[in-house]
């Protein structure tokens, strides 16, 4: 019997959806996840087609996808000496789902940071990571003897600082939520308060900042802190008075910058290229990389790269890459949820006019070093990643590990060799540039090894022949698949200009021995979450070396409104559904 993937059904589509997307929502990321942020693959989808090329009934399929053991016993032998290639690898997932599903998996990425980023994710999964930990606890022990002078003072260490642009010099009064419905909020003196009021919101009303305050960055002044006392206790405080705590926090930040200023000379800095993403730097006058950074975090993370541990290089290049999205001042401090939120901050290089400066090294320990056993105060900062490091390195299952290459998938296959599939979630045309993206890497990579890597020659997502590359490519790669072999690529819900694209290539690549079978209606986003997609749909596309569909290839695109019901899609939701399905039906019909 041929695998289950040249037949899924109406009612397994919508199964599958349900279970990506409870993956997806119960945040049960797998152990890898935690390194790469321009995009991340549907972890739940990737696993039911890596699945259903292996098996033939639809069961062990959806026990894979919540990773029952047995399940993914049987994929395992099912899978066994098969070789997938992801040629548009990214952060990945594809090739690292493969390996833990049995599967022989190589991923091609041109851009290096990619492949930086993935082999680090591998060594979580094989056991390598195990021989890193150490190395990377020790870098956290030394950044933070280099750096506690500027984070702590009497009685006191900081957590984090929310910070404005100054001008306009105004903040949201809201500062934080507290237990018991209670709010924080500071008023017109500066003064700090609890409330109850339902009329306020994170945004409104605003306060004029026309106290003196600390300089924290150039153009942001510091405004209210949060931190962590002696006996273990955190508070927020404002910093508009010269009395009490507030005051002394205030004070410390004051004559503690020489320390600051004196600890950033001579740490190199990267120009920002011009670019669709990067202009919102250049647009705000920042010229180098090191300006995303307050000179306070600048010179915290240029201690924990600086540490003399080749063993832990990549690592630590990719821990403080992730962390950008909050140890810099890209982040911005979501009030209702009282904390950091990695989830929300902006994916691209904007410059929120009120972020926060999260400490990167705080810890429950402070004002010791942190240690195994201490607790990350804040989330996202390098403490943080490296305990998820930890977990995710102690729940490895020493894994054979993919092979990841940099390379340009548009030469075929390297080394000639045969794949049983070509897998691949290919950038999506038009939406965002995953090399500006990815320059977050770029600079920790400079920082530690000297020079960094800015320019490379890949299939460009935002050029108006990406369409026509993408499809030779898939087609060169194709050549190699064994006979009876699949090739699968995903295509979700970008602009209209993005689907009609993606929907062409798609037509391209269905010829007289590379069959289309099947364009499989899939739900495994969240409108937004991902950054890429404005409703749940992704389209799963199948095609056989040398096979022929028993079936319309189309058909099972009429059941794309009832997937997304079931994942309960609004009615906004629902029509870009029809819109995308309308759009890529057609197009296929055409051909």
């Amino acid at each position: 019997m041929s695998p289950i993937v040249e037949r899924l059904g109406k009612e397994d589509l919508v199964k599958i959806s349900q279970l990506s997307m409870k993956l997806e929502w119960g945040r049960r990321k797998p152990e890898y996840s935690l390194f790469w942020w321009p995009g991340r693959r549907l972890v739940g989808v990737v696993r039911a087609l890596l699945a259903s090329i292996a098996v033939e009934t639809s069961e062990p399929v959806f026990a894979a996808i919540m990773g029952d053991k047995d399940a993914i016993k049987l994929v395992r032998r099912k899978a066994r000496q098969r070789l997938v290639l992801d040629p548009f690898a990214g952060g990945g997932t594809i090739p690292l789902e493969a390996v833990r599903l049995g599967f022989d998996s190589i991923g091609y990425d041109s851009n290096p940071y990619a492949v930086l980023v993935s082999r680090a994710s591998a060594r979580l999964l094989s056991g390598e990571c195990r021989e890193k930990l150490s190395g990377l606890w020790r870098r956290l022990r030394a950044a933070w003897r280099s750096s506690k002078a500027l984070w702590c003072g009497d009685g006191f260490c900081i957590i984090q600082v929310l910070l404005a642009a100054c001008p306009p010099c105004e903040a949201p009064a809201w500062v934080s939520k507290g237990r018991g419905g209670f709010k924080y909020v500071l008023d017109e003196n500066l003064e700090l308060h609890r409330t109850r009021d339902q009329d306020l919101t994170p945004r409104e009303p605003k306060i004029k900042l026309t106290t003196v305050l600390p300089e924290e960055a150039p153009g942001y002044v510091a405004y209210s802190a949060e931190v962590l006392l002696a006996n273990g206790d955190r508070l927020w405080v404002s910093l508009g008075g010269a009395e009490g705590l507030g005051g002394r926090v205030a004070e410390f930040l004051r004559d503690s910058m020489r320390d600051v200023l004196k600890a950033v000379e001579g740490i190199p800095d990267l120009e920002v290229p011009g670019g669709k993403e990067t202009r919102k730097l250049l647009n705000s006058g920042i010229k180098g990389f090191r300006a995303i950074y307050s000179p306070r975090q600048l010179a915290t993370i240029h201690s924990f790269l600086a540490f003399s541990d080749d063993s832990t290089v990549e690592e630590s290049i990719a821990i403080v890459g992730t962390a950008t999205r909050t140890s810099s001042l890209l982040s911005f401090y979501y009030q209702p949820a009282g904390r950091i939120n990695p989830g929300l901050v902006v994916k691209s290089f904007w410059l929120p006019q009120n972020p926060a400066m999260l400490n990167p090294l705080a810890s429950s320990c402070m004002p010791l070093p942190p240690e195994p056993g201490c607790r990350p105060v804040g989330r996202g900062g390098l403490v943080s990643l490296v305990l998820r490091y930890e977990r995710s390195c102690k729940a490895g299952q020493r894994l054979s590990s993919p092979r990841f290459f940099l390379y340009d998938s548009r030469g075929g296959v390297r080394g000639g060799i045969s794949v049983y599939s070509v897998f691949t979630d290919p950038p999506y045309p038009g939406m965002q540039s995953y090399r500006e993206l990815t320059l977050v890497y770029a600079y920790p990579y400079r920082v530690s090894l000297g020079s960094a890597i800015l320019e490379w020659d890949e299939i460009d997502p935002m050029s108006p022949r990406y369409p026509e590359h993408l499809s030779k490519a898939l087609l060169r790669l194709a050549e190699s698949i064994v006979p009876g072999g699949y090739s699968i690529v995903l295509i979700s819900a970008g602009s209209e200009r993005g689907v009609r694209g993606i929907a062409e290539v798609l037509k391209s690549l269905n010829r007289p021995w590379h069959r289309l079978m099947a364009v499989y209606p899939m739900a495994g986003e969240s409108p937004g979450r991902l950054g890429r997609s404005s409703s749940r749909l992704v389209l799963a596309t199948v095609y056989k070396k040398g096979g022929r569909p028993e079936r319309n290839p189309v058909k099972p695109l009429e059941w794309a409104r009832e997937v997304g019901e079931a994942v309960h899609c609004d009615t906004g939701c629902l029509k870009k559904i029809e819109s995308i399905v309308s759009i890529t039906s057609s197009t296929l019909l055409g051909s």
